[in-house]
């Protein structure tokens, strides 16, 4: 008899005090340990608590009572985001509901948080005892992790509470730590940019605009770390001369037709002796405020998620520095202060076009995952017909269906285009670069072209890659994926089976329909949990 089990953190403000003689519900038969709760390090001011349940009921070895108030199980749809934009994103959003007669929940809903707090839910199956004729309880240690994230705020009902349920890529809905200038002056810039959020540079950028914080003595902020500035241009062209570093830009005025920098880890400045007649762009390379220069994308990324974002670091998997050295593809932006940085813009900036998907994984992690063609060598799992409950046919995204025939990625993005008001002795090279917002690495197959009327041609796609040959090799790993005829497969499985699986694993699947009846490799890209606790339908891509 299969059955689920829930542990789910709540957050007691310090500030209030507990009821001299707690009401019905109030938490001991709950089994959750109010008396020991452990003070949160990150907010002196709150305490973690914990809540158990179960939908059959269950006792650990440890006597840990999880109550039978799950009215339904979970319902949960995790999945891949398989669209031409190949934005990086993938996400899980359920829902559980509990058992709420009488209000025996009230007191918790009512003076307990909720909201983005860690969710923990495993699946296990007692053992009928013959002798005892009775159900027998597995140890936790049996039990398999089904799903962990974060919950949300508690919906009530009129006998029950729904409790929406949410993967940890939702850390990254959050924006992160912003600097604004004041206004005051000098670093904290004049009226022109009050309330402006500063610019960010991270890695490898060509022809951005820093920001104008001081007009009166032709101060720029470039970004609010360390930054090495490789060019600097007026109108396109390096007219103005580097005249060295300093540890205050403000200390001295440099000669006319120079330009010093200040630069560490609380910003990188440029101060023009005079008054610049054209734009003034730059190209640079960027740090972090912890002084690290990412050398690859995805190492790129993981720091860009650590230091300017919200997300706890004990969430990215740590299978990520072994992932990132299979992708040291150079890379690079620049957020000049107008857009917000939350997590999940930044990855779809910085993964689009790379075939990399950030995953959330049934033990709460944040893992990224290189989706390729499948590849026999590496099945996770054989799936017979004798497995497979039902199986049916789910159509693709129009943008990869039926068949890709050419991908485009934009490489050496250019940050800002200049086609007027450029200097005259700017060089025909450079004018040709700063009029193009980027330059493509082209996949193509013309025999794809000849036998569809209509195949799929997605638009050019404006990527984080600074160098050509990484852009092209990116495109020929699009074009080995979605160079062929692709088709999505619902099927449900045991879920004692199902759950050895996880998004992103490679299966060899052998199947009564057509395409699959001699057997195929294909991709776990989304799975479907409903209320019935004994199948999963997985998405199988093939």
């Amino acid at each position: 008899m299969f059955f689920q089990t829930i542990g789910v953190s709540l957050m007691r403000p310090r500030s209030f005090e507990e009821h001299a003689n707690p009401r019905w519900g109030a938490s001991p038969w709950l089994g959750g340990p109010w008396g020991n709760a452990s003070v949160e390090t990150a907010d002196q001011t709150e305490r973690l608590d914990h809540v158990f349940f179960s939908d059959l009921g269950y006792v650990d070895e440890k006597n840990r009572v999880y109550e039978p108030f799950v009215l339904t199980g979970l319902t949960l749809t995790r999945s891949l985001t398989l669209t031409a934009d190949i934005s990086g994103n993938a996400s899980a959003v359920g829902v559980l509901e509990l058992v709420n007669s009488g209000g025996i929940l009230d007191y918790i809903v009512q003076n307990r948080i909720s909201d983005h707090l860690a969710i923990l839910i495993k699946f296990g199956k007692k053992r009928w005892d013959f002798s005892r004729q009775i159900w027998l309880d597995p140890t936790a240690d049996q039990l398999t992790p089904l799903f962990a994230g974060l919950s949300r705020n508690w919906q009530t009902g009129k006998n029950s509470v729904s409790l929406p349920i949410l993967d940890s890529t939702y850390w990254l809905d959050s924006a992160g730590p912003v600097e604004i200038y004041n206004g005051e002056g000098q670093f904290q810039g004049d009226k022109n940019v009050t309330g402006r959020a500063k610019p960010r540079l991270r890695g490898t950028v060509f022809n951005v605009t820093p920001a104008l914080i001081d007009s009166v003595n032709h101060v720029y902020q470039l970004s609010n770390a360390s930054c090495e500035i490789t060019s600097l241009y007026e109108g396109g062209y390096k007219s103005i001369k580097f005249a060295g570093l300093v540890d205050d830009i403000y200390s001295r005025s440099p000669d006319p037709g120079t330009y010093l920098v200040q630069t560490s880890s609380e910003g990188t400045y440029l101060r023009l002796g005079t008054k610049p007649i054209y734009a003034i762009t730059v190209d640079a390379i960027g740090a972090f405020k912890s002084g690290y220069k990412p050398q690859g994308i995805l190492d790129l990324l993981k720091h860009v998620l650590l230091e300017d974002t919200i997300i706890p670091p004990d969430t990215l998997s740590t299978e990520w520095d072994a992932v990132a050295k299979l992708r040291p593809w150079c890379a690079g932006w620049y957020w000049d202060g107008s857009q917000d940085m939350t997590g999940r813009n930044i990855i779809a900036t910085l993964l689009r076009g790379t075939g990399v998907t950030l995953l959330p994984t049934r033990t709460g992690e944040i893992r990224p995952y290189i989706l390729e063609a499948p590849r026999a060598t590496k099945i996770s799992l054989y799936i017979g017909p004798n497995e497979i409950i039902s199986i049916s046919g789910i159509e693709l995204d129009e943008s990869l269906s039926p068949i890709v025939w050419r991908w485009r990625l934009g490489y050496a993005h250019c940050f800002t285009l200049q086609s007027d008001n450029l200097h005259p002795q700017i060089d025909d090279d450079h004018k040709a670069f700063i009029k193009a917002a980027d330059r493509n690495a082209l996949w193509f197959d013309t025999d794809i072209k000849d036998k569809y009327r209509v195949p799929a041609d997605p638009t050019a796609l404006v990527t984080a890659i600074t160098y050509e040959a990484d852009a092209q090799h990116a495109a020929q790993l699009l074009g080995e994926l979605w160079g062929q005829v692709r088709h999505l497969w619902a099927v449900e499985l045991p879920r004692e089976i199902a759950v050895s699986l996880d998004l992103g694993d490679t299966v060899s699947i052998n199947a009564p329909v057509s395409g699959l009846r001699n057997g195929a490799t294909g991709l776990v890209v989304a799975e479907q949990l409903t209320e019935n606790t004994s199948t999963i339908t997985l998405t199988i891509l093939v």
